[in-house]
C-alpha cells in the first residue's frame, strides 16, 4: 500500500512537473512573440514615421554623446596645448634670460678687453715716448791719434747725431746736429724746434739753476780760471748743446768759455729723465 501510494504521488508530481514546463514554455514563447512584434513594430514605426519624437529624441541623444565626447577630447586637447604653451613661454623666457645673460657677459667681457688694450696701448705709447735707441761709430782722428766718436741717437721722429773730436792731447770736444725725421729723410733742426715755445723760459730756468751750481762750484774751487766773469750768466737753450743717451736722458751743456788751462771745468753738463721734461717736450 505504501508502495502504491509513492508511485501515486510521483505521477501527480510528474503530472504537475509536466504542466509547470508547459506554462513556462507557453509564456516564453509568448514574449518572444511579443518581443518580435514589438521589434517589427518599432522597425515599421521607424520605416513609416521616421522624424517621430521618440526617434529624434534618440537621435539627439546620440548626437548629444557625441558631442559630448567631442567636447571632452577638445577640452583635453585645449588643456594640453595649454600647458604646452605654458612650458614653451617657460623655455622663451629662459632662452631670452640666457641670451640677456651672455650679451651681458659678452659686454663685459668686450669691455674689460678694450680696458686692458687700453691700458696696453697706453704702456706701450710711454715706453715708446721715452725709449731712445744709440749707435756709436768710431773713425780715424784728423789732427790726432784719438778716433772721432760719432753717436746717433733715435728718439721719437728725432735723431741727435753727437761727434766727439780729441784734440792733440786727446781730449775731446762734442758738436751735436738735431735732424728731424718725420718725413722720412732727416730735415735739420734748432734746439728750441724741441720744446715748447710757451714753456722755454721755464725749461731754461730749471736748467740755468744747476749750471750755477756748477759755475758757483768752480769758481770757488779754481777762483784763478774766473778772473774775468764777475757772475754767472744764463743761458738759453739755442746756446746749449743738447744730446740723448740710451738711459732716455736728455742732456744739457754749457761752455763757461775759460781758458784752455781750466779745461776740466770749463763746461757744465746736466741730464734729466725725459719724462721729467714731458710737458715741455713737443707733441
Amino acid at each position: 500500500m505504501r508502495i502504491f501510494a509513492l508511485w501515486l504521488t510521483l505521477d501527480v508530481f510528474s503530472k504537475q512537473t509536466a504542466t509547470m514546463k508547459g506554462i513556462i514554455s507557453l509564456a516564453f514563447c509568448f514574449a518572444l512573440t511579443s518581443l518580435t512584434a514589438q521589434n517589427f513594430f518599432v522597425k515599421q514605426l521607424d520605416h513609416f514615421f521616421p522624424n517621430r519624437k521618440s526617434k529624434q529624441i534618440e537621435r539627439l541623444s546620440i548626437k548629444n554623446d557625441s558631442l559630448q565626447r567631442a567636447n571632452d577630447s577638445l577640452t583635453l586637447s585645449v588643456t594640453t596645448a595649454a600647458e604646452k604653451i605654458v612650458h614653451l613661454k617657460k623655455e622663451v623666457i629662459n632662452l631670452k634670460t640666457d641670451v640677456y645673460n651672455e650679451k651681458e657677459s659678452s659686454k663685459s667681457v668686450k669691455e674689460q678687453l678694450e680696458t686692458e688694450v687700453s691700458e696696453l696701448l697706453d704702456s706701450i705709447t710711454k715706453i715708446n715716448f721715452t725709449l731712445v735707441t744709440c749707435t756709436e761709430e768710431t773713425a780715424p782722428g784728423i789732427t790726432s791719434s784719438a778716433p772721432i766718436i760719432i753717436n746717433r741717437c733715435n728718439w721719437r721722429h728725432f735723431q741727435i747725431v753727437e761727434k766727439g773730436v780729441a784734440d792733440n792731447k786727446g781730449r775731446y770736444t762734442w758738436s751735436t746736429e738735431i735732424f728731424s725725421l718725420k718725413s722720412g729723410t732727416p730735415v735739420k733742426i734748432n734746439n728750441t724746434d724741441l720744446f715748447k715755445a710757451e714753456k722755454t723760459a721755464e725749461l731754461e730756468a730749471k736748467i740755468n739753476a744747476r749750471f750755477e751750481e756748477d759755475y758757483n762750484s768752480f769758481k770757488a774751487s779754481s777762483p784763478g780760471c774766473f778772473y774775468n766773469k764777475k757772475s754767472y750768466t744764463a743761458f738759453t737753450l739755442s746756446q746749449m748743446r743738447i744730446a740723448l743717451n740710451d738711459n732716455s736722458e736728455i742732456l744739457f751743456e754749457a761752455d763757461f768759455g775759460l781758458a784752455d788751462t781750466c779745461f776740466p771745468i770749463s763746461s757744465s753738463s746736466t741730464g734729466f729723465k725725459i719724462n721729467e721734461l714731458k710737458e715741455f717736450l713737443r707733441e
